[in-house]
């Protein structure tokens, strides 16, 4: 199999797992507080991902570059973007959130182009889907094309997934560059593990008090 068709294979499987997240995280917050699921989240992936790199018999060393990058993918991806994301799923039908992510790779071109000044070659139809994706998120976030024309955006949700969106590419580009001098999973590894230890503590004073009461 070819590397391009094997990473368009990759690409669509995680689409449809990524398409899974907002259902998943909306029913998991319904009897959980969003630190609570942010926290557990980033543990069992961190698990998962070390259980891996354990079976594959990767070395965990990482250079100090790679930490910095580690350590932004971490807070872009995880702490805020997910933290955001979740919630404004408190305030969006999970399906409107889903749609308006679909702006997402916009943002990874114009990011991808800024930071690795890459052009993408792409085609008339790709800029035309862009077109009708950037039409489509202005029309669930106004509701109406009326709404449109007036200016007249939706709730303060719809913005909180787009900021979330935004966060998600920065850190998809940074990935990007920096997935050719590390392994896949060591930039899956690091990342949760740095947020599980960063929300851990969050999460530690609001477990105590309710243990306390």
């Amino acid at each position: 199999m070819k590397p391009r068709t094997k990473g368009i294979i990759l690409i669509i499987i995680a689409s449809l797992l990524f398409g899974t997240a907002p259902i998943l995280a909306k029913l998991s917050h319904l009897e959980t507080q969003v630190l609570s699921t942010l926290t557990i989240r980033a543990i069992t992936a961190a698990l998962v991902a070390l259980l891996y790199l354990l079976a594959t018999k990767t070395s965990l060393k990482i250079s100090k570059r790679t930490f910095y990058v580690i350590f932004f993918i971490a807070f872009s991806a995880i702490i805020i973007g997910d933290s955001i994301f979740i919630h404004a799923l408190q305030t969006l039908p999970a399906i409107n959130a889903a749609l308006i992510l679909n702006i997402q790779p916009l943002f990874i071109i114009l990011i991808g182009f800024m930071i690795l000044g890459e052009k993408g070659n792409l085609s008339t139809r790709a800029y035309f889907s862009i077109i009708i994706i950037i039409f489509a998120t202005f029309l669930i976030t106004t509701k109406t094309l009326d709404n449109i024309f007036r200016l007249k955006f939706g709730v303060v949700g719809d913005l909180l997934v787009v900021i979330a969106a935004i966060a998600w590419a920065f850190s998809d580009v940074v990935v990007k560059k920096h997935i050719k001098e590390n392994q896949a999973a060591i930039l899956v590894f690091y990342p949760y593990l740095i947020s599980a230890l960063v929300l851990s503590l969050f999460l530690a004073p609001s477990f105590t008090t309710s243990q306390l009461s």
